[in-house]
């Protein structure tokens, strides 16, 4: 099991009551406006695949500001209620803005990089797996419509080398909708061992998600 260090420990997180709380008396709203703007949507992963002895990675391609929130509101709930609260990566900047940064760590969010006040990266997505909730990480770090244009980062294959640790490989397609807003397919794949593979391995399983 992951021990953090003196310094992370002094730092401030949610607790996991807190954050599933929130989290789902956000649902029925967030899951609607979600479940609005979803054109096509393709959900291998099933309540049999989630495993109570398992730690989960959910690995998804940045294509867009509100990927986290189509991605799990746009889940059914009964997956949500399994793997939830989630601990997701959010850059700095959003932390900077104290209403913008309190929403976002309730919703369990926290920053990817080195924070004075708030647990951040690698090692505050270790804690949250060795309390056993799954953790968010979008590996190429950018958003960019265009797949694939920013090479994926090292932390992915970090975390997916952690013991009972499986990777949910996740895609999100955003596209203009003139009729309303945006819409988006998604498709999010099941568990996988990644254990010794690289991060443009694991990214090529997402990318290999069918809508």
């Amino acid at each position: 099991m992951y021990t953090p260090n003196e310094n992370m420990q002094k730092l401030k997180t949610y607790s996991t009551k807190y954050v599933r709380i929130y989290s789902w008396l956000h649902f029925p709203l967030y899951g609607a406006l979600a479940r609005s703007m979803v054109a096509k949507r393709n959900i291998m992963l099933q309540p049999s695949d989630i495993c109570s002895d398992k730690k989960y990675v959910f690995a998804v391609n940045h294509q867009g500001q509100p990927d986290f929130f189509v991605v799990f509101f746009g889940m059914p709930g009964e997956l949500h209620r399994l793997l939830g609260p989630y601990r997701f990566f959010i850059a700095n900047r959003f932390f900077i803005n104290p209403f913008l940064g309190w929403m976002l760590r309730s919703f369990g969010g926290f920053p990817a990089k080195k924070h004075t006040k708030y647990n951040w990266g690698i090692p505050a997505a270790k804690q949250a797996m060795a309390r056993g909730e799954a953790v968010v990480i979008f590996p190429e770090g950018k958003v960019s419509l265009v797949e694939r244009r920013y090479a994926p980062l090292r932390g992915v294959e970090v975390l997916a080398q952690g013991p009972d640790v499986l990777i949910i490989p996740a895609r999100v397609k955003w596209f203009r909708n003139p009729k309303v807003i945006n819409g988006y397919k998604l498709a999010i794949g099941k568990p996988f061992d990644a254990h010794g593979m690289k991060a443009n391995q694991i990214m090529d399983r997402v990318y290999s998600l069918k809508f």
